[in-house]
């Protein structure tokens, strides 16, 4: 973004320069916005205020109340960065699970036993992404529901936050429908909120958290998608 104050007038041949001012402004914007993730994660949305922020960004007050007009734009442009970093991570499970269909359909199509290999692959992929999101990403997982909390108080995070999860359903479609389910949308949905489920139940225990019990949720689950009961 540049500033008014230092955009080149109509005599001024800098245009290097506003490339670099507005490079510039974005890489500030980004720092704050890392730095209220991190203050989030420590303590929480009532620890994120301009002066704060500031100092974990290591830049000038008013370098934060230049680009965010408010706290409430300033949490929702950091949403903005936090759910941009995890698409750019990509869907690991959803690649996984059609890159497995496509390379075995003929195999797995009409049998028994093909449904059942099947399932036990699509467990197998949900157990490791799953573990991999509790065990590897905790500190995402905090953020993550610091901000659903929040979106019930700040209208523009919410709308924020339904277009995310918007955005969950339709990557989690595909296998579905690769799989040839009656309603992809619903079997996404229902997976979609046990994920969630089983994220915040393990936020929350902390040490106390239980893989089997995940595990044995995710072959349930996997058992009713399918239409088939398998050992894992």
């Amino acid at each position: 973004m540049v500033d008014a104050l230092h955009a080149p007038t109509a005599i001024d041949t800098g245009g290097p320069r506003v490339r670099k001012q507005s490079s510039r402004g974005g890489e500030t914007r980004a720092k704050i916005n890392e730095a209220t993730l991190q203050i989030i994660k420590r303590e929480g949305m009532r620890g994120v205020r301009h002066r704060a922020v500031a100092k974990e960004a290591g830049v000038p007050l008013g370098a934060t109340t230049y680009h965010f007009k408010d706290i409430e734009d300033l949490i929702v442009s950091a949403f903005i960065q936090w759910r941009g970093d995890g698409v750019l991570r990509g869907n690991p499970i959803v690649d996984r699970v059609l890159g497995f269909i496509e390379k075995n359909a003929q195999k797995l199509s009409g049998s028994e036993l093909g449904r059942k290999t099947l399932a036990r692959e699509i467990y197998q992929f949900m157990v490791d992404y799953e573990v991999d999101q509790i065990e590897n990403h905790r500190d995402d997982r905090i953020i993550e529901l610091a901000f659903y909390h929040e979106s019930l108080l700040v209208d523009k995070l919410r709308r924020e936050v339904l277009d995310y999860w918007k955005t969950q359903l339709s990557n989690l479609m595909p296998p579905f429908t690769a799989m040839q389910s009656p309603d992809p949308m619903a079997d996404a949905r229902i997976t979609q909120s046990i994920f969630h489920q089983l994220e915040r139940e393990a936020v929350m225990k902390g040490d106390d958290y239980d893989r089997e019990i995940l595990k044995t949720t995710l072959h349930r689950h996997v058992c009713h998608i399918t239409g088939v009961e398998f050992t894992p």
